[in-house]
């Protein structure tokens, strides 16, 4: 018999299959794509073909492999429709392919790209919604904070209208929540998150996007103030992922949590305990990352809280290693200016104010770029360090700290 089209779809169904299987689907994939490039290489079931591919790797943590497919959907996609709903798919994986990159200024431009099409295609549309959602989250990963809560907004007015108990709604509404808590509207924060909560509790109980929301609504309870709510919704949302995602980074990420909670509270032992779970499992699953840094960081600081300087040291430095590896992006980040401003107060704590200086200034440098702003804290240690070197300028810090 000829071949047709659909012997190719075939492939590629079953391609999927064996991904979603987690068996080895390359050359499933790859046959199909052989397939389509043999029989119809102008037609877009090869951009399908390519994308598909894009997407399993991307499962699989192979953010360049994903990207190179995903470019050459873009490619046949634009060939046969220049601007069509097809390049905007392709264009959403480029930006999700660039985020698991930590490339932040590729993320929003694929993903503005994106969202223009589809507002010229079908404006006020569900996938049109969730395009606006994507590029809020590419602003707030850049800081951006005005820019994304306008496409929240966007997104979360569309979700209302067409999905009003949706995953969609409530994963927006607990992102929404979480750009208020940056722009340091707690009590806001706090509302927006239990209404994301409820909706996914009616919804899903027993599910990621519930375990994300759940944990944002303990990361503004906690920023609020109020430790030991944020502490009882943390160890429910841990309870839930290691049922759901037990060797994850969404379960890494959730230990790391609790740990600060614990560090708010106090609890330095608990808090120790809980960031070794968290950075051991992330050096096993992305051991070089924001994600891995974000870890090293955070259990730095609970040793230095701790008062165990050795280790508060290592773990800093380690993370900062991290952030040099990964490139400009990590290294003009919120995590580096914080890790930079905890190695300055070890280096401060063991007598060395020469050094602290330098990484204060580095903080600040990093703090002073970013659109939340620097740091006080960063500033206050800065004036203390400089108070007996240079104390007008240390009286001047000290100042604009308070």
């Amino acid at each position: 018999a000829p071949s047709r089209p659909v012997d190719g779809r075939t492939r590629l169904a079953l391609a999927a299959l064996e991904s979603q299987r987690k068996n080895h689907s390359e050359a499933c994939f790859r046959e199909a794509i052989d397939f389509f490039e043999r029989v119809a290489p102008a037609g877009s079931d090869l951009g399908w073909a390519y994308l598909k591919f894009s997407a399993a790797l991307f499962e699989r943590k192979d953010f360049d492999g994903a990207t190179a497919w995903a470019e050459r959907a873009l490619t046949t996609f634009e060939a046969i429709a220049p601007g069509s709903l097809d390049s905007a798919e392709a264009l959403r994986h480029l930006g999700e392919s660039a985020r698991g990159r930590q490339n932040t200024e590729d993320a929003l431009r694929f993903f503005a790209r994106g969202l223009a099409i589809r507002e010229r295609l079908e404006p006020n549309s569900f996938a049109t919604a969730e395009a606006h959602h994507d590029v809020a989250v590419a602003f707030w990963d850049r800081g951006r904070l005005s820019e994304a809560d306008r496409h929240y907004h966007q997104a979360l007015g569309v979700f209302e209208r067409l999905a009003p108990e949706s995953e969609a709604l409530a994963a927006t509404t607990s992102d929404f929540a979480a750009v208020l808590s940056e722009r340091g509207d707690l009590r806001a924060a706090v509302a927006w998150s239990r209404r994301a909560v409820a909706m996914m509790e009616r919804i899903a109980p027993e599910s990621r996007v519930l375990a994300i929301s759940a944990n944002n609504l303990a990361v503004n309870l906690r920023n609020q103030g109020d430790h030991d709510g944020a502490v009882a919704w943390y160890r429910r949302v841990i309870s839930m992922v290691e049922r759901i995602e037990p060797e994850s980074l969404l379960l890494a990420q959730f230990l790391q949590n609790l740990g600060v909670a614990h560090v708010r509270r106090g609890e330095f032992d608990e808090a120790v305990r809980l960031q070794e779970q968290s950075a051991l499992l992330r050096e096993r699953i992305a051991p070089v990352s924001l994600s891995a840094m974000a870890s090293a960081r955070e259990l730095g600081n609970s040793f230095r809280m701790k008062g165990d300087l050795d280790e508060a040291e290592c773990w800093t430095r380690r993370a900062i290693a991290l952030a040099e590896r990964l490139g400009p992006d990590a290294t003009s980040g919120p995590d580096m200016g914080s890790a930079c401003h905890n190695l300055g107060a070890i280096l401060a704590s063991r007598g060395l104010p020469g050094e602290a200086e330098n990484w204060f200034l580095r903080a600040w440098s990093i703090q002073s770029r970013l659109a939340s702003g620097f740091s006080p804290i960063t500033l206050g240690d800065l004036g203390w360090i400089l108070r007996d070197r240079d104390r007008q300028l240390a009286i001047e810090l000290l100042t604009k700290a308070i």
